[in-house]
């Protein structure tokens, strides 16, 4: 029960994402921050820590991510918000459990 509520609240937070992720193609870092929920220095430092990563970076270095990388730097946020530390969550999605 505890785990069917958990999923329907992930599955809401995530549908509210996915609205926010209107984008075409790629995205900046500010603006990916933006759709995730999170702030610039939020995002920067799960890049820092490798919880998540760019989906790719431009000429100029610039690091871009696309919905579904928006989507799990979300699932971060909502995980960490739920009491799991970032290690833990890099463990999680290290053993492909995303």
């Amino acid at each position: 029960m505890v785990r069917s509520v958990a999923c329907q609240l992930f599955l809401g937070y995530v549908s509210g994402v996915a609205e926010k992720c209107d984008f075409e193609g790629l995205v900046r870092l500010s603006d990916a921050a933006k759709a995730a929920g999170v702030t610039v220095a939020q995002l920067s430092y799960y890049l820092q820590v490798g919880v998540v990563g760019p989906t790719q970076l431009s000429e100029a270095g610039q690091r871009l991510f696309d919905d579904r990388a928006v989507k799990r730097i979300a699932m971060v946020r909502m995980l960490n918000d739920g009491g799991y530390g970032l290690r833990e969550i890099r463990e999680i999605f290290m053993e492909g459990r995303t």
